[in-house]
């Protein structure tokens, strides 16, 4: 199920992560530097399914300013190690 998230502060790719572990998140990239490893964004929405934020993204215009993050606990792990 969709959820659009209202008034979200600008965060690390990392932290937005963390901060939804369960769900993919669909977030608007404000600023990203390879140089420096920053990667900063707003969240706008969440779904447990991946698809649907896909199909969102296409349909509002938004897919070259976005960018899907997996939650902290829906990236694969191997004995720890990604």
């Amino acid at each position: 199920m969709l959820k659009k998230i209202s008034n979200a502060d600008e965060m690390s790719f990392l932290v937005i992560s963390e901060t939804y572990p369960d769900d993919y998140i669909l977030a608007q990239i404000t600023k990203t530097d390879d140089n420096a490893g920053v990667e900063l964004g707003i969240v706008l929405y969440t779904s447990p399914a991946q698809e649907e934020l896909y199909l969102l993204a296409e349909k509002e215009g938004l897919s070259l300013e976005t960018i899907i993050i997996e939650g902290e606990n829906l990236r694969p792990m191997l004995g720890g190690f990604m």
